[in-house]
């Protein structure tokens, strides 16, 4: 697996390339935190832009064929709540807090 940080339109992306026979659903199980701290600090540095309406989280590629998370703002709560969880089940206990406060950010807006 190749890990890598590249730019999108709005933040950074992560990248994460591989080949052989994984799956994408495996991939995201694997690469779980990653992926939801990818999912908060990409929403953590757009979500008070109004033009912004999504933001690209992660690319994914495998075999040369890509995949990108994108996550619509309607979808920003879910997104965060779902990093909660992750970071909960590893315990990552100041991801949890920092997670807290953008969601309650987002809350009273």
């Amino acid at each position: 697996m190749k890990y890598r940080i590249v730019y999108s339109k709005q933040t950074k992306m992560i990248k994460l390339s591989y080949t052989g026979d994984k799956k994408l659903e495996q991939i995201f199980m694997e690469q779980k935190v990653v992926i939801h701290d990818s999912v908060m600090e990409s929403i953590g540095k757009i979500w008070r832009n109004p033009a912004i309406k999504e933001v690209e989280v992660v690319n994914i590629e495998i075999n040369e064929i890509n995949y990108t998370i994108v996550i619509e703002k309607s979808n920003f709560l879910k997104g965060l709540l779902g990093a909660l969880n992750t970071f909960e089940e590893h315990e990552l206990y100041e991801k949890c807090q920092e997670c807290l406060n953008l969601i309650n950010q987002i809350k009273q807006v």
